[in-house]
């Protein structure tokens, strides 16, 4: 624009409120998500748009609109920064350039995704004409060569729909290409996802609250989603008894059972549908997705459209648990060869450990249990004969009896778990329990220590489940000195196994009735 406009006299100085780096970042970052997101998805831009607007367009309005909302929080940004930087140096921390941008980093990801009404932040009108200001600059800049010949990367054109107009940013499908063409040589289609996946050497020994566990992304100690002032007080104390302890359980080194793994691709092959494995094959009764829907929004009739909307709530769930089995499988297929492999860990806002690899790990649902043993076995011993016959009792539902009563259950049913391991998917009367794969492991583990001839000197490597019974009601009944409560919670030994849950529910029944 001309010198002395009115545009530049306006919002010019609202422009020096950013760096150019920040406002490049910004844009660009939000342009290529929208651009991306559209590429990926089979929907247009919003469900009522004329399909003259599709997925290789962006409306302006929308990019805009959000580049405004985070340029805001840029400028929020730098104050919450240098407040955070000056309260760890009021406690004696100092701040390094790398601690300054870790800090940065932890504030990026904490801060609201709404727009910031703050003083100190220019106005909403002014970050509106900022935002396209630099849209304006991005599109007469960005260009492309192909063979000799310059292209813009964008165009800012008004498309006509049947009803409405709008003015969108095309994306050239000759750029696409070309960037699709250059990953796909460069060998870097795949997305980094190391921290999404078991280490097959011991984790890196944690030294500070930001790196520890992967050796190449950055992992907290702690697990905050929101802004706290407790992971920045984590950079001025002594962490080291959490860091040893943490390394401990880490570098306890795991494996894929063979035995379950194979039974798990087995009955994947046959289709599915059993032992929480999800049908592999759609039924060919089941209405298409874009089916289901166009009933559920537009039928006349109520109970048709309640009807659609539940089958259409039950695909969409079963598409979940395929994909979900699917990435707990293929973690297991990929590792199944490999003798050793570790759990990184990190910390809940409790202080609970948990492992980083959300797939697969011993703390996931029953089939990831059922999938994992230990490394390295040990002899099974005289008490660990014991403890595996009452691991296997408790996985087959017989929990809530005496432990006298779940030996001998376990060593009254052997025949029967002979006859399921020759051939579990002939015999699945294990498949019915609510803990089936970590019954089918502790079966085979029983088996092969029975057949050894000597099941005290047995090499096992099966894991023992344990746990406490509401742990945090024991907290309660043991610092109240509840003597009822101790019980029901299982502080007190008893002849069979303290429920609270049910003793509770029956109370409740009573003051109902």
């Amino acid at each position: 624009s001309k010198k002395g406009s009115s545009l530049t006299d306006l919002y010019l100085p609202y422009m020096c409120c950013w760096t150019p780096q920040e406002l490049a970042e910004t844009t660009i970052t939000i342009l290529f998500k929208h651009f991306c997101g559209n590429f990926y998805s089979s929907d247009k831009i919003d469900e009522d748009e004329d399909d003259t607007i599709n997925k290789s367009t962006v409306k302006v309005s929308d990019v805009v609109r959000e580049i405004a909302d985070n340029l805001a929080k840029d400028s929020k940004l730098r104050e919450l920064i240098e407040n955070r930087i000056k309260f760890i140096e009021s406690k004696g921390g100092k701040v390094s350039k790398e601690t300054r941008q870790v800090i940065s980093e932890k504030i990026k990801k904490s801060m609201p995704r709404q727009s910031i009404d703050d003083s100190n932040t220019p106005p909403l009108v002014a970050r509106l004409q900022v935002a396209s200001i630099v849209l304006a600059f991005i599109q007469k800049c960005f260009f492309f060569d192909h063979k000799g010949q310059k292209y813009p990367f964008f165009e800012i054109i008004t498309l006509t729909g049947r009803t409405r107009r709008a003015t969108v940013f095309s994306f050239h499908s000759l750029a696409l290409q070309i960037y699709l063409t250059d990953l796909a040589t460069q060998g870097e289609m795949t997305a980094p996802i190391e921290s999404a996946l078991p280490l097959i050497y011991p984790p890196y020994n944690r030294k500070s609250p930001f790196l520890g566990g992967y050796y190449l992304s950055p992992s907290a100690l702690f697990r905050l989603t929101q802004d706290s002032k407790h992971s920045l007080l984590t950079l001025t104390v002594d962490l080291s008894d959490f860091y040893s302890n943490l390394g401990y359980i880490s570098c306890i080194p795991w494996k894929i059972n063979s035995f379950i793994l194979n039974t798990i691709e087995q009955l994947w092959s046959n289709g599915g549908g059993d032992a929480t494995i999800p049908e592999r094959f759609k039924s060919v009764e089941a209405l298409s997705n874009a089916t289901l829907r166009l009933m559920s929004e537009e039928s006349g009739g109520r109970n048709l459209r309640n009807k659609a909307a539940e089958e259409l709530k039950d695909q969409y769930e079963h598409f979940s648990q395929r994909c979900d089995f699917l990435l707990k499988l293929r973690v297991a297929k990929a590792f199944s060869q490999i003798n050793s492999f570790y759990f990184p860990h990190n910390l809940d806002f409790r202080g609970r450990a948990y492992p980083m690899p959300p797939h697969l790990n011993h703390m996931g649902n029953d089939l990831c249990r059922g999938l994992l043993v230990f490394s390295e076995s040990k002899p099974l011993g005289e008490r660990g004969l014991y403890w595996l016959k009452i691991h296997l009792a408790n996985t087959m539902g017989n929990d809530k009896a005496t432990l006298h009563d779940r030996l001998h259950w376990t060593e009254d049913n052997i025949p029967l778990f002979r006859k399921i391991i020759k051939n579990p998917l002939e015999n699945r009367e294990w498949t019915k329990t609510e803990d089936c794969w970590q019954a089918l492991a502790a079966m085979n583990e029983l088996i092969n220590a029975i057949d050894s001839g000597n099941p005290h000197s047995y090499m096992s490597n099966i894991p023992i489940q344990q746990d406490g019974t509401c742990n945090g009601l024991q907290h309660y009944a043991a610092m109240g000195r509840d003597l009822e409560g101790s019980k029901e919670v299982n502080l007190i030994d008893g002849i069979k196994p303290g429920d609270l849950y049910t003793l509770v529910a029956k109370k409740v029944e009573v003051k109902v009735n």
